[in-house]
């Protein structure tokens, strides 16, 4: 190995020690603007299962089976945003 390669090779390691104990600044903020914190789900109270499309209304011959109504529904907000959906019991 050169001295040159030695060098390389010891402020790699110096780097990885760094960054596997939480102490490379510029890792740590460098994740910190990857890494999407989790989405916060919030449930409203509202059950009732209006509003939510439970049958294929469709033009033509062709049938198919649809999934059964549903037997609850929920509203949950993602990033500000309400969101009806459509739950069955288990």
């Amino acid at each position: 190995m050169s001295p040159e390669q030695k060098i390389e090779f010891d402020e790699m390691k110096r780097t990885l020690t760094a960054i596997k104990e939480v102490l490379d600044v510029s890792f740590i903020e460098n994740v910190k603007r990857r890494i999407v914190a989790p989405a916060q789900v919030l449930f409203d109270a509202d059950s009732s299962t209006s509003g939510i499309q439970q049958a294929v209304d469709e033009a033509g011959s062709a049938s198919y089976s649809v999934a059964g109504a549903y037997d609850d529904a929920k509203i949950i907000t993602l990033a500000g945003i309400n969101y009806k959906i459509g739950v069955y019991d288990t």
